[in-house]
């Protein structure tokens, strides 16, 4: 029927009373102790505990990242810049959205990432730079699994513009990390 039983006795109160149909909370007294039905939290609670209160559950959220330079702007002055977060719950890193767009002069010039970083720890498998294009918003099947961050853990993605912006042009880069978060 659904229902959890409290009590010493492991047997269901219809069992004991010899009704399947028992609805609502019941007691009842037999041998070792007494037996409680209580019914299931219904369904439209969801994460809550209790009426206004949620437990801890998961979220799928973004996390900016902020370049440390020049706006997020590679130009022959700024050919590297680091982009930066630190999530404020903990968090696990799935999707990279990156946005680039290019003067008229920078067609030629990828922006490329020197290593994704959670704390101290490398997320990739073998040192080496990837072109962060690849985790365009219209980009299919770039998933990635990242370690954890706990909370102000740095979580890091330093670039490099190859081959240097020309004089004059430019490539604006802005990044996101959609992931998991434990929310409370």
């Amino acid at each position: 029927m659904g229902f959890d039983v409290v009590g010493d006795d492991m047997e269901t109160m219809g069992d004991l009373m010899g009704d399947d149909d028992l609805v609502g909370a019941a007691l009842a007294t037999r041998g070792r102790g007494a037996l409680l039905r209580i019914p299931p939290r219904p369904r439209w609670r969801g994460g809550r505990v209790a009426p206004g209160v949620w437990g801890p559950r998961e979220g799928l959220e973004p996390l900016p990242l902020t370049p440390d330079t020049n706006a997020g702007v590679f130009t022959a002055a700024f050919p590297f810049i680091t982009f930066i977060g630190r999530p404020q719950r903990p968090f696990r890193g799935e999707r990279l959205l990156v946005r680039i767009t290019r003067s008229a002069g920078a067609g030629a010039v990828q922006v490329q990432s020197t290593g994704l970083f959670v704390g101290t720890q490398l997320i990739q498998v073998q040192r080496g730079n990837m072109d962060i294009e690849d985790f365009s918003a219209t980009a299919f099947g770039v998933r990635l699994a990242s370690i954890g961050a706990e909370p102000g853990i740095e979580v890091a993605i330093p670039c490099v513009a190859v081959p240097v912006v020309p004089a004059g042009e430019s490539v604006a880069v802005s990044i996101k990390w959609l992931g998991r978060t434990i929310q409370g």
